[in-house]
């Protein structure tokens, strides 16, 4: 059966300063939506293994991203390794709600590693994530196993007013065997 952690904005779980602030491994079908994740050592999200996993939604449903990673050992914001048919919709990734506040995490936005038939936003505008300010790369998608992934009405370097928050590397970097993205 399916885990749902969080709700909406109103109901937030705050998930601050631990190793990884959420962490699935080999475990599907699971929501996030509504979370504060900051301040994590390595990461704020790692599904590896998983699959068919939502993070985010529209409306009040965003995760928020923040300040993740610190190190040689950080993987930022989000890492998305093996497995695959995930749902990453509507979230705040290295800036905090609205987008006019840049809280960046330290390394990349959305990292997806040898991962396949992924969507990162939606059909549809409110679906988009925000992934702005962090130090690395936007999206980085890399390995043979990563086929098939979707990146839709995401605002990637800018925020939904096109305001300038830039992140650190390439808005998406598409490498190392990585196809029919």
């Amino acid at each position: 059966s399916s885990l749902s952690i969080g709700s909406k904005s109103t109901q937030r779980n705050q998930i601050l300063d631990n190793i990884v602030g959420i962490y699935i491994d080999g475990s599907s079908s699971h929501h996030m939506r509504g979370n504060l994740i900051r301040d994590n050592a390595v990461a704020g999200v790692i599904l590896r293994n998983a699959t068919a996993v939502a993070v985010g939604g529209t409306a009040n449903a965003a995760n928020l991203l923040l300040r993740n990673g610190s190190g040689d050992s950080s993987q930022g914001g989000m890492l998305i390794t093996g497995g695959g048919q995930h749902r990453i919709e509507g979230n705040y990734i290295g800036n905090l709600g609205g987008g006019q506040i840049i809280d960046g995490n330290q390394g990349v936005g959305i990292y997806i590693l040898d991962s396949q038939d992924n969507v990162i936003g939606a059909p549809h505008l409110a679906g988009g994530n925000i992934i702005s300010g962090n130090s690395s790369h936007g999206v980085r998608i890399a390995g043979v196993g990563a086929s098939n992934n979707k990146l839709w009405n995401n605002f990637i370097g800018a925020d939904r007013l096109d305001r300038n928050a830039a992140n650190g590397g390439d808005g998406i970097l598409i490498e190392n065997g990585a196809n029919g993205n």
